[in-house]
């Protein structure tokens, strides 16, 4: 008899082969947690935004899940992306993502490797990348870091190194991230990110800063902005989160005063399996 993970297993598959039969786009896939939070996911990372933001989060919790999103701008540029995360069947916690992105005649996967472990307070994880660019053929690697420290229930710190190793791609910087999440209760989480690009000249720097507020259960809204100086530009995010004990749905838009084709919105269906 097959069990319920393997069945989780088999289905992210036969997701990926509808994905990839479809079309899409976004570089930096975020999802509308993050998306919602402007960007201040670092400290956080304990969903499947954890895989593309910080590894280590997906030791944070058990859980055995499948999370399916969508990121669309009105210019154009949208993206699917599918997820995987168990952290239950091993104590060794396992995450799989693959990203279809296209913008016009560009078109672009990503595929995400990434596992993690916990210790006590303290989580490691690590992900490997896998890049191709149908538009030219061609395809690299890469690889993340994440730590993330928890002393407290309040309080928890994350720091990550992204793409550290050097692709043939532009579109793929290298940076570092520094987080830090509060939680004064249960309901209420203040975040804040710190981004270093390492591939951008001059001001390279990008802060972010996001709220998510429990309104009751499985009732959440969320808003943010990112102060983005390598574009000069600031961006201000909402949110909000409906959920049961089985699926959670998720919704993200940030907006771009100067540019409305900018204007992102992103959606988002997470099973528990």
């Amino acid at each position: 008899m097959i069990n319920k993970h393997s069945m989780g297993i088999r289905l992210l598959f036969f997701v990926l082969i509808l994905l990839c039969s479809s079309r899409a786009y976004a570089q930096d896939m975020e999802g509308p947690r993050v998306l919602a939070l402007g960007g201040a996911f670092t400290a956080i990372a304990d969903d499947s935004g954890a895989v593309r933001m910080n590894p280590a989060g997906i030791a944070l919790k058990k859980t055995y899940t499948l999370t399916l999103s969508s990121e669309k701008t009105k210019g154009g540029h949208d993206t699917i992306n599918a997820t995987i995360i168990d952290s239950l069947t091993s104590e060794l916690a396992a995450g799989l993502s693959y990203t279809r992105e296209e913008n016009g005649s560009t078109k672009r996967d990503f595929g995400i490797l990434a596992s993690a472990h916990s210790y006590k307070n303290f989580l490691a994880g690590l992900s490997v990348k896998y890049f191709s660019d149908k538009s030219t053929d061609e395809k690299d690697y890469s690889y993340d870091v994440g730590i993330l420290l928890a002393p407290s229930k309040k309080l928890s710190m994350g720091l990550t190194g992204k793409n550290l190793e050097e692709t043939k791609f532009a579109f793929v910087h290298k940076t570092y991230n520094a987080g830090l999440a509060y939680r004064p209760s249960s309901a209420f989480t203040a975040s804040f990110d710190f981004t270093k690009d390492l591939d951008v000249s001059g001001d390279d720097d990008i802060y972010a800063a996001g709220l998510e507020y429990a309104i009751k259960e499985g009732a959440i809204i969320r808003g943010g902005f990112t102060d983005h100086n390598i574009t000069d530009k600031t961006y201000y995010s909402v949110g909000f989160a409906l959920s049961a004990p089985q699926i959670s749905l998720d919704y993200g838009f940030r907006w771009d005063k100067d540019d409305s084709d900018n204007n992102i919105q992103a959606f988002s269906i997470l099973v528990l399996l």
